[in-house]
C-alpha cells in the first residue's frame, strides 16, 4: 500500500486545560460547546480567528477563569494506492 499526500492544511483549535482535554465547538445557533473528540471541534483558518472566538467565549459566558489555549493542527489528505497482486 502506498500513500500519496495530496494536500496539507494548517488549522487551529481551541482547547481547555481540563482533564480530559475538551475541544471548542461553535454551534450553528451561536452557542459555545466543548467536545471530547477533536474531529468534531471547530477548526479555524488562522490563529487570529481562533483568538477572536476565544474572546467571544469569554465575553458571552463570563467564565474568565476557564483557561483556553489555541493549538495548531496539520490536516493531511492522502490518496491510498493499493497493490492488487
Amino acid at each position: 500500500m502506498t500513500l500519496l499526500v495530496v494536500k496539507t492544511l494548517d488549522r487551529y483549535v481551541i482547547v481547555t486545560m481540563d482533564n480530559p482535554t475538551m475541544y471548542y465547538k461553535r454551534l450553528t445557533s451561536g452557542e459555545h460547546s466543548f467536545v471530547e473528540n477533536i474531529e468534531y471541534a471547530t477548526n479555524f483558518l488562522s490563529r487570529k480567528t481562533a483568538n477572536m472566538y476565544k474572546n467571544f467565549f469569554y465575553e458571552d459566558t463570563k467564565l474568565i477563569d476557564k483557561e483556553l489555549l489555541i493549538i495548531p493542527l496539520k490536516i493531511n489528505y492522502e490518496l491510498v494506492e493499493e497493490n492488487y497482486d
